[in-house]
């Protein structure tokens, strides 16, 4: 069953996306941490440690490695480092297939991201291996905190809606809803409950008042007419009256309208009053005051700037003046240049020239070491003669290894003649070792043999033999012995129970004695090895309980007690006489044990070991006889007798095969004694020759082989320091020709003195030279900065004149002569244009309330009655009388009303065949569009069917995947989410089939849903591609049971993707550690 669960995973976990993991961590430089390392090796990492210990920080690394840095906006999230370090660092992932890719990013550095394989990817191409993932959707799905777990507004997003909201009836859920909306909207037109403006509300509304009619009496026509007489002598009373309350109110609102504008009319009248005596100005300049400041400060700002730029013109002429170019060495710079470029040149030259001088005289003192070597007599000529070729090499190469073969077949030789010389010698001493060794044993044996008065070991032991014979006999008889007392003992106690028994047939406690006799004798008897004893007695006793049970239940029995009696008395004197027989045989056997202890008590050695044992004491006397402590003394000298017998044969045997042996050996030396002589001889013969040859090179004849092949590589790098000497002696020819045609050349324009280096003279001469450049650039720029500070100069003075003279303007147009004159006349001018303004607003709000044509009327009336008492008499005289004629007005309309309506009523009866003609008509419109309205509710009907059909059997997949997590999270008290057709926004379903919206949910459910969304989602995302979950402290707001639940299904997800979470709270660290048996504990400490 194992071996099948984890084949239907793997094929599972095959047909999803591809598998991504991260497995390693390197922040060189990232917030707090510098240079941390983390290496991911199980399915599940925890993240474990205190607040501030960089926890969140961690996961900011792994978003901004995979995605970059967010620009400085975002600062708090590029978390730059603190402690030092590279901001940056880098992250590497593996995928299903085992290979690596490693993103390094680095801030003002190039990002690099390359594959174990050594390709290089593109940000593009890193994106779809992550399948296509956006960084939102990354951090919304796959990396996220606990504030961001709660947002509902992260899953709404364009990116998530492709996913959750993703319906089954596919792209034709718009035109359904669509559809459906329109229903709606012609249905509300038709028709709905308590409505007003329907349709059918208002033909029904039209029938009804048809109806009404019909039902009414129709009057008489007299009666028509008379009506109609009174109601026109009512409506021209009516316009009388009207006409008398219009005028009235006109004239009221003209006394409002008066009382009201009075004192702005008064304040008018002052106004004008005061502008008459104020002098008024032909075209005063427009906001003189403003212009005038603004004026005057440029002219003080130009006033400042020209003093500067004059104190500024003084330094650059003084300036001027002190520079002073040398021309000469400005020409020549060029020159100078060309000979300065050639000076490094010159200068390694002449540089690698000392070198070789020096190289030369260390060569040439080589040269003479080697030649001092080889042979103190040579010279180079002799070097230069001397042969080193390869057939000289061979035959000084053939002597050595015939010396050497020569002389390594002597030292065998006579290493082996060493040997077998001093083997002889070692086996010489060792028998000598061996018979010294064997001396002390021969004396031992013989010693404890003669005081046993035997002449071999073969006596001693037929001896014990016969001894220990003796002792089992003895014991034998003495257990014998033991075992018929025991008998004997049974037997008298059993006559002795059968008289009592025979006494009282009814005694029943006798039987329970002779049952724990039968339970305790035998058993010690058998744990004392009396074993044929303990089945007699346990026989016996039973035999005697079961006659005794016998007669116990019969008393007419008792006759065969006396039976029993006699048999046992039979018994026991049975028992007697065999007693007497063991007995005599026990003392003859002891007497003979007894006579072997004396005389072995006898010997000296035997009765010291007996002492010492305490078996000496007594021997007459039988309870301290102790013969199994004399046997194993005997025992002990017998087997001591036989080890130095084994071990003194063993000596003599290894002796005669020593002799043998250094017999062999003295043949064997003699041998390699003559062979040792011979090779002497053919190593004397060999030297000879090899000094003959010498001679003939001009070498001494006691140099070896060694030391010749030494020679020849001797001369061989004496021959490559004599070849380098001339290549050198050479170089340095050429090189001193070119230093003295340089030399010339600079001598002849650059003179130096001796002891004045000719380089020091070229660069100070050139460095002159550009000083003098730059004296001379620099006078140059000085002089542009003159003549442009001269430029300014006249630039400000002519706009100080043209400033000096706007000012002169602004007097004249403002009528002054000078400062003081302006400002009073702007001050007066002001005064003046506010009261004019003043008056505007006056006369402007006088017009709005009367008009432009009553304007007139209006200050003809305020300046005849502008009393206020007068005026507001005349209101209250003209209100009483409109309000009498509106009180008369109010009465004759609804006299007007009732004469109407009764007119009304007989018209109806005039109207009775239009009436039901139009009843007809309005019913019919009712008929029709009563079945537009069935029509289209039907079709509404239909479509809320199917879409409670779709929502309950067609949820996408990602809300069924959602589903299952959070039933299993919240243990199955909501057992569904779903999403209502065509909308986006959630449900859940309780257990019990009761629907809510999520905003009705607990915080901690919501946080379960939400989480269980973001696990679906993750799984319909691994269809592409299997990211890893990154979660940062989002359990805080769960119970012990939704903890557990909630860890349970993260163990399920651990199954597909890498899990990394972060935690500061210890009881969801060993809630993790119980759940995940794949699990990596990594702590962080406080930074």
């Amino acid at each position: 069953m194992v071996k099948e669960s984890r084949r239907t995973r793997s094929l599972s976990i095959a047909r999803r996306g591809e598998i991504m993991r991260i497995n390693q961590l390197q922040m060189d430089g990232f917030g707090i941490f510098n240079q941390r390392h983390f290496e991911f090796n199980q399915p599940v990492t925890l993240f474990y440690g205190p607040n501030e210990a960089g926890k969140s920080t961690t996961m900011g690394f792994i978003r901004n490695m995979l995605f970059g840095f967010p620009t400085r906006v975002h600062l708090q999230q590029r978390y730059e480092p603190v402690t030092g370090g590279l901001h940056g660092g880098h992250i590497q992932l593996e995928d299903d297939s085992g290979e690596n890719i490693r993103i390094e990013r680095f801030h003002g550095k190039k990002d690099t991201i390359y594959t174990s394989h050594g390709t290089i990817l593109t940000e593009q191409e890193m994106q779809q291996r992550l399948g296509g993932i956006s960084k939102q959707l990354f951090l919304d799905l796959f990396a996220f905190s606990l504030s961001e777990l709660q947002e509902m507004s992260t899953l709404q997003s364009e990116e998530m809606s492709s996913y959750l909201f993703h319906s089954g009836m596919g792209i034709h859920a718009n035109r359904i809803m669509e559809a459906e909306k329109k229903l709606i909207g012609v249905m509300d037109s038709l028709f709905k409950p308590r409505g007003k403006n329907q349709l059918i509300i208002q033909q029904l509304k039209s029938l009804e008042t048809i109806d009404h009619k019909l039902r009414e009496n129709r009057g008489d026509i007299e009666k028509y007419n008379a009506y109609q007489q009174t109601l026109i002598q009512i409506h021209d009373e009516i316009q009388s009256v009207e006409l008398f309350i219009k005028e009235t109110q006109d004239q009221l609102k003209w006394l409002n309208i008066c009382l009201k504008v009075r004192e702005l009319w008064i304040r008018e009248q002052e106004i004008i009053e005061e502008l008459d005596r104020l002098p008024k100005f032909q075209h005063f300049p427009v906001d003189a005051k403003i212009r005038y400041e603004k004026l005057v400060e440029v002219q003080e700002n130009l006033k400042r700037d020209l003093n500067r730029l004059l104190s500024k013109k003084r330094n650059l002429h003084e300036e001027i003046q002190k520079l002073n170019p040398n021309k000469v060495l400005i020409n020549s710079l060029p020159q100078l240049d060309l000979l300065n470029e050639q000076l490094g040149t010159y200068e390694n030259d002449k540089s690698l020239t000392y070198e070789l001088k020096i190289e030369n005289e260390q060569l040439n003192e080589r040269l003479h070491n080697s030649l001092r070597n080889i042979n103190e007599s040579w010279t180079a000529n002799q070097l230069r003669s001397f042969s080193t070729s390869v057939a000289v090499r061979e035959k000084v190469l053939h002597y050595k290894s015939l010396l050497q073969e020569y002389q390594t077949e002597k030292e065998k030789l006579k290493v082996e003649f060493e040997q077998l010389t001093g083997k002889m010698e070692t086996d010489k001493q060792l028998i000598e070792k061996m018979k010294v060794f064997i001396a002390p044993l021969l004396k031992k044996n013989h010693q404890i043999l003669a005081e046993m008065n035997m002449n071999n070991s073969h006596q001693l032991h037929t001896m014990i033999a016969e001894l220990k014979m003796e002792m089992n006999k003895l014991q034998l008889l003495e257990k014998e012995l033991h075992l018929l007392k025991t008998r004997k003992t049974d037997l008298l106690e059993n006559i002795d129970l059968l008289k009592i028994m025979n006494k009282d047939g009814k005694n029943k406690s006798l039987l329970w004695i002779l049952l724990s006799l039968n339970i305790i004798i035998p058993p010690l008897l058998y744990i004392n090895d009396m074993k044929i004893f303990a089945w007699i007695s346990f026989f016996s006793i039973l035999s005697i309980q079961g006659v005794f049970y016998y007669i116990s239940k019969n008393s007419k029995s008792n006759h065969k007690l006396n039976e029993s009696i006699n048999k046992n008395q039979k018994s026991l004197n049975e028992i007697q006489q065999e007693m007497s027989h063991k007995e005599k045989l026990y003392s003859k056997t002891k007497q003979l044990c007894n006579q072997y202890q004396m005389n072995f008590s006898a010997q000296k050695e035997v009765a010291i070991s007996l002492e010492s044992s305490n078996l000496g004491r007594n021997l007459t006397t039988e309870d301290e006889v102790n013969l199994n402590g004399l046997l194993m003394i005997l025992e002990q000298q017998s087997k001591e007798v036989e080890q130095n017998d084994i071990q003194i044969k063993q000596t003599e045997a290894e002796i005669e095969h020593l002799m043998s042996g250094i017999h062999l050996l003295k043949n064997t030396s003699l041998e390699k004694k003559d062979l040792l002589d011979q090779k002497e001889h053919e190593i004397k013969l060999l030297l000879q020759k090899w000094k003959h040859w010498l001679s003939q090179v001009e070498l001494a004849e006691d140099l070896s082989p060694e030391s010749v092949l030494e020679i020849f590589q001797q001369v061989d790098q004496a021959m490559n320091v004599l070849t380098n000497i001339e290549k050198n002696e050479a170089k340095i020819k050429r090189m001193e020709e070119v230093f003295e045609n340089f030399e010339s050349k600079v001598n002849a324009f650059v003179p130096y003195e001796q002891g004045y280096g000719i380089g020091q003279a070229l660069r100070q001469m050139r460095i002159e030279a550009k000083l003098q450049v730059e004296k001379n650039n620099e006078k140059k720029n000085v002089l542009v900065q003159y003549e442009e500070v001269t430029d300014e100069i006249d630039r400000l003075r002519d706009t100080l004149k043209q400033i000096d003279d706007k000012i002169f303007l602004l007097w004249n147009e403002a009528q002054a002569s000078d400062e003081e004159s302006f400002l009073s006349n702007i001050y007066t001018h002001n005064q003046r244009n506010n009261l004019e303004q003043e008056l505007r607003s006056a006369q402007f709000s006088l017009q709005n309330w009367v008009g432009e044509e009553q304007l007139q009327k209006l200050e003809l009336d305020l300046k005849q009655n502008h009393a206020a008492e007068t005026m507001t008499e005349t209101k209250d005289e003209l209100s009483a009388q409109l309000s009498e004629m509106q009180t008369r007005l109010a009465e004759l309309r609804d006299q007007k009303g009732r004469t109407s309506h009764q007119l009304e009523k007989l018209e109806s009866d005039m109207n009775h065949a239009e009436h039901l003609l139009a009843y007809e008509g309005e019913l019919t419109k009712v008929r029709e569009l009563s079945d537009q309205w069935a029509v289209h509710s039907f079709a509404f009907h239909l479509i809320k069917k199917a879409k409670a059909k779709y929502e309950q059997e067609r949820q996408p997949e990602v809300l069924m995947k959602a589903s299952s997590y959070f039933e299993k999270m919240t243990y199955g008290a909501f057992r569904r989410v779903m999403v209502p057709f065509g909308e986006k926004r959630m449900i859940v379903e309780r257990e019990n089939g009761a629907q809510l919206e999520t905003s009705y949910l607990s915080r901690g459910t919501a946080e379960l849903l939400y989480l269980a969304m973001r696990f679906a989602l993750a799984h319909e995302f691994g269809k592409k591609v299997t990211l890893p979950l990154i979660m940062d402290d989002i359990f805080v707001n769960f119970d012990g049971d939704r903890l557990k639940s909630t860890l349970s299904v993260l163990n399920e997800i651990s199954n597909h993707h890498q899990l990394i979470l972060f935690t500061c709270h210890e009881h969801i660290r060993v809630e993790m550690n119980d759940m995940f048996s794949q699990i990596q504990n990594i702590h962080l400490n406080h930074a």
